[in-house]
């Protein structure tokens, strides 16, 4: 017969296994619990990020809608005021005295010349910048 193991020694140390188990599958709950948190506050961040960048595209597309109605009110406007100026001098040229023909004729010459300054500077304005 075979001297038998000592059962107390056995399960004390069967005990001590069963615990540093127990303690170990804690340890790896406590660390996929801090996983998850950290994923889930990474979640959160992005969301609010996505929320900021989509609000911020929202703002530059009003920004650029009320721009654009903007410059075409302008547009409306600088056309009201130069067709109104051009009849003022046509009118001049055609139905006024000799001294206000010959002011519209100059105005007309200065405002062609000062228009064609004005188109090259921003003609060589738009091809200098590359």
């Amino acid at each position: 017969m075979t001297p038998r193991p000592d059962t107390n020694a056995q399960l004390e140390m069967w005990g001590e296994m069963l615990a540093v188990e127990r303690e170990r599958i804690a340890s790896r709950d406590r660390a996929v619990d801090v996983m998850r948190e950290g994923f889930s506050k990474l979640d959160a961040a992005d969301d609010r990020q996505f929320q900021f960048q989509s609000d911020r595209l929202q703002r530059d597309d009003e920004y650029r809608n009320r721009h654009l109605t903007h410059r075409v009110h302008l547009t409306w406007v600088v056309a009201g005021v130069a067709v109104l100026v051009v009849g003022v001098v046509l009118f001049m040229a055609f139905w006024g005295g000799e001294g206000q023909r010959s002011l519209a004729g100059a105005l007309t010459r200065d405002a062609l010349a000062a228009g064609a300054f004005i188109g090259l500077g921003f003609l060589l304005g738009r091809r200098s910048r590359g």
